[in-house]
């Protein structure tokens, strides 16, 4: 859903710059804004939570990491526990990017969604041409 709601919104923003660029306005610019804003509100919501639990699955993918190196440390560990340690520590290394990117796309939604809002308040104060910058560098992040 979160992707629908994304390619909505850039399909939305996209088409509010094209018509500002031919006919010199936003097509019911305020109504639009807010209507996406609030549209993703809720996703960006659920963004910071699944941020702050992939924040919290790094830490421990890192202490159980610190703790497999730790054990495959002891001498009198056996060939195949080292093997399974190594297999792992290597998921675990695996599991700490894939999370970590992650984390860094949900800051970057949650970046084009504080945009939005700035736009938004921007078009409510009749502040054009601020408006026009953040859809701007908006639409360049969707690219």
């Amino acid at each position: 859903m979160a992707v629908d709601t994304d390619s909505h919104a850039s399909a939305q923003l996209g088409k509010a710059i094209v018509s500002f660029a031919l006919e010199g306005h936003f097509p019911d610019e305020q109504s639009e804004i807010h209507k996406i804003n609030e549209e993703t509100k809720g996703d960006v919501s659920s963004w910071v939570n699944n941020a702050k639990t992939l924040q919290e699955d790094i830490l421990r993918s890192k202490r159980l990491a610190d703790d497999i190196v730790r054990q495959s440390e002891a001498p009198q560990v056996s060939g195949k526990a080292i093997q399974d340690a190594e297999e792992h520590a290597h998921f675990l290394e695996k599991e700490v990017v894939y999370t970590q990117q992650l984390h860094e796309v949900l800051r970057g939604l949650q970046h084009v969604n504080e945009l939005l809002g700035e736009v938004e308040q921007a078009m409510n104060e009749r502040r054009i041409i601020d408006s026009l910058r953040w859809l701007e560098s908006m639409f360049s992040l969707c690219l």
